[in-house]
């Protein structure tokens, strides 16, 4: 239930163009789902992405898309010195250069998208279908 909270808020800050709190609420999303998977586990999170690798329950692919995400929102959202600062911001104010032209588009909002992409994927890996409503099921009369 708190993933799925979690979930839907990360979606709204997306639609609403907070690109710091989508990111950081897409941590939160892969964070719960992950240590949930890990029984509650507190180890150290590469450490558990590392686990969950090893387990089988990561494809090398996801692994790498949860470090990157987690590469990327730290720096966000932890500006403590000037160039962290300076760096996190231009993420929102230089444009993307496509084809030699500028775009419309930041790299804050590519992030946003890989981030979605990532954690999106993550549930539909880990996350089981939730069971039948019991008002479905067929009884016999």
């Amino acid at each position: 239930m708190f993933t799925g909270i979690l979930m839907e808020e990360a979606g709204r800050c997306y639609m609403n163009g907070a690109n710091y709190a989508t990111l950081a609420m897409c941590q939160a999303v892969a964070e719960s789902v992950l240590r949930r998977k890990a029984e509650g586990s507190e180890i150290k999170y590469w450490r558990l992405l590392k686990r969950l690798h090893t387990d089988g329950l990561l494809t090398t692919r996801q692994k790498d898309d949860l470090i990157w995400l987690s590469k990327i929102r730290n720096p966000t959202l932890h500006t403590g010195s000037y160039e962290k600062y300076a760096n996190a911001l231009a993420r929102v104010l230089i444009p993307v250069i496509e084809n030699g032209k500028i775009t419309e588009r930041t790299p804050i909002e590519s992030d946003c998208r890989r981030a979605l992409r990532t954690i999106i994927g993550l549930l539909h890996i880990l996350c089981p279908e939730p069971p039948e409503p019991d008002f479905l099921v067929p009884t016999r009369a």
